[in-house]
């Protein structure tokens, strides 16, 4: 459970972030719309320094879970007045090449950095150019049998 004191500095970081946090376009799925995404380095080049602002530090961390055999990555943030710390993790497969370990390790951390302050890593435009289903006034419509 983190304390008022550090979620209220979290909060102060999360609006310190608007507009400062930009993203990089990328092509769509299947030749769809772009998706404009937030990479690892651009979370880094702008977080810890907003962080540091309010007497906050970031640490991101690698270990390996021997009960359970997976590795585990984790993004801590440290409040410098009270020593209070606060983090979130997850664990992947370590069946994997390093070449997709590297991808995860560096998925993993931007996700987690970004979930402490409440701020979203991507926006998914894929979805903007569906059509959207005619109004029906309330009534579902059913097929009929032929």
């Amino acid at each position: 459970m983190v304390s008022k004191v550090l979620a209220d500095k979290l909060e102060k970081v999360r609006k310190g972030l608007d507009g400062k946090l930009k993203t990089n376009a990328k092509a769509g799925v299947g030749g769809g719309k772009s998706i404009d995404y937030l990479d690892l380095p651009g979370v880094l080049d702008t977080l810890p320094p907003v962080l540091s602002e309010y007497g906050l530090l970031m640490r991101l961390g690698l270990s390996f879970d021997s009960q359970s055999g997976y590795n585990v990555a984790s993004v801590t943030v440290q409040d410098t007045d009270t020593g209070e710390e606060y983090s979130t993790s997850m664990a992947f497969s370590p069946d994997v090449s390093p070449r997709d370990a590297g991808s995860t390790i560096t998925y993993y951390h931007r996700y987690l950095s970004l979930s402490l302050v409440s701020q979203r890593a991507d926006k998914d435009n894929d979805a903007e150019n569906v059509p959207k289903p005619a109004a029906t006034g309330g009534r579902r419509t059913l097929p009929t049998r032929r």
